[in-house]
């Protein structure tokens, strides 16, 4: 096949009347469909994120009503106290946080402490997969 006739064919069909498309309207497509992705995501987190904060404050509740019986003393019992106390700080965060917010927050504690932020999502990561292989 002489060097002329590599030009005028293609393994993309556009000799059979199918014109491949274009690198602009693949990548529109593709933000289309990330951004439909996207949308649905956080959709999803935000009716996720008030069950999330009922059964975070409910945790909280029991926490502190439980802490005047733990053994250990005055120690303990503060101890308790502050983890229902940051609880309750997430419980608020949840309900006044939009799921795009809470995902900008992620993206901006992830590059000011990535070593911890890579911690913190394998350590998540083994649980959720111990969880998923128990259920």
């Amino acid at each position: 096949m002489a060097e002329s006739d590599w030009g005028s064919q293609s393994t993309y069909g556009t000799g059979t009347g199918n014109p491949s498309p274009s690198p602009g309207d693949v990548k529109s497509r593709v933000q289309e469909a990330a951004s439909k992705i996207g949308q649905s995501a956080a959709s999803a987190v935000d009716s996720g994120r008030t069950t999330a904060a009922e059964t975070l404050h409910s945790t909280a509740e029991t926490l502190r009503s439980a802490s005047e019986r733990l053994p250990g003393g005055p120690k303990v019992r503060d101890f308790a106290n502050r983890t229902a106390d940051g609880l309750d700080r997430t419980v608020r965060y949840l309900r006044d946080t939009q799921a795009s917010d809470m995902w900008t927050d992620i993206q901006e504690g992830a590059k000011a402490r990535p070593v911890p932020f890579l911690v913190g999502a394998v350590a998540i990561g083994f649980v959720a997969g111990r969880l998923m292989r128990r259920g």
